[in-house]
């Protein structure tokens, strides 16, 4: 939501943030909706960790925690929106 407030917007009007959580069997769904320019945060490329910090790029750590952290990720434009849903089990690993 950081992203989408400090880089989403061209102006300085009032713009809408959507956000809805549920758990249902074990897995927790977040989906973040916003009215921001388009941007799939799926198409950027992976950050090469093994790189030293002065030789990467700026920015894309906190789509790589999201990929990273999360079971699944997906992303739609619909009706002029982004919409970004993560998903998370909830459940004990039983291989642990």
């Amino acid at each position: 939501m950081t992203n989408t407030i400090g880089y989403g917007y061209d102006d300085d009007g009032e713009h809408r943030i959507d956000l809805a959580l549920r758990i249902d069997s074990g897995t927790l769904t977040v989906e973040v909706a916003d009215d921001g320019r388009a941007f799939d945060p799926l198409q950027t490329p992976e950050l090469d960790m093994s790189a030293p910090m002065e030789e990467r790029a700026r920015g894309g750590l906190g789509i790589y925690l999201v990929r990273k952290t999360m079971d699944a990720v997906a992303y739609r434009r619909e009706d002029g929106r982004n919409v970004v849903t993560l998903t998370k089990s909830t459940m004990p690993d039983e291989a642990s």
